[in-house]
């Protein structure tokens, strides 16, 4: 087993998947900034920051030698953040557990008025009836999960750098081993 260097973390997945809370818990449990890409890309009212501009503030988060940043955004960002991480931490949970969460979130969030990033909210009308809504996530999932296959398994060109966790036991473990010796990780 070898060590895995935590010192730029790329945490990916679909939406619902935990990559917020894995990113957020990372960052208090190593000290690095965490960048949420969701609260850069989505400025107030839901508009949506060009690439150029986003690939220059992300550009600038990821220029240091300890970050944690948690999304995708490849249509936007390229490879900007992968080629940079250390490691890439795929949440690969089965649909049959993020939709029910992602779900429950977009609900909570509605019901509740949550304040997002920026200012934003989730209403019923964005999260299931825009073309970018939940059913967008639902249908394009397969398609997602064969895409971040090729890229993050195998012979992919992250893979030799990817951490695949594939259950919630296995995020808990890989939680706790950084709570236990913060500087580097040995998977069991």
């Amino acid at each position: 087993m070898h060590d895995i260097d935590l010192s730029r973390i790329a945490v990916v997945g679909p939406s619902g998947s935990g990559k917020t809370t894995v990113g957020r818990t990372l960052a208090e449990l190593l000290g690095h900034p965490f960048v949420e890409l969701d609260a850069i890309h989505w400025q107030p009212d839901w508009q949506a920051l060009d690439a150029r501009t986003m690939r220059a503030q992300v550009g600038r988060h990821v220029c240091g030698d300890h970050w944690i940043v948690d999304g995708g955004y490849t249509s936007k960002l390229n490879n900007l953040v992968l080629e940079r991480a250390t490691v890439v931490i795929w949440l690969d949970l089965p649909a049959r557990i993020v939709f029910p969460r992602l779900v429950a979130r977009t609900l909570r969030r509605i019901l509740r008025r949550e304040v997002l990033f920026n200012g934003n909210r989730e209403t019923f009308r964005l999260a299931f009836l825009d073309a970018d809504g939940l059913l967008n996530t639902f249908a394009t999932h397969p398609v997602r999960r064969a895409r971040n296959e090729r890229r993050f398994a195998g012979d992919g060109p992250y893979s030799a750098k990817t951490l695949r966790l594939r259950r919630p036991r296995d995020i808990r473990r890989f939680l706790a081993g950084c709570e236990d010796q913060p500087g580097a990780f040995t998977p069991g």
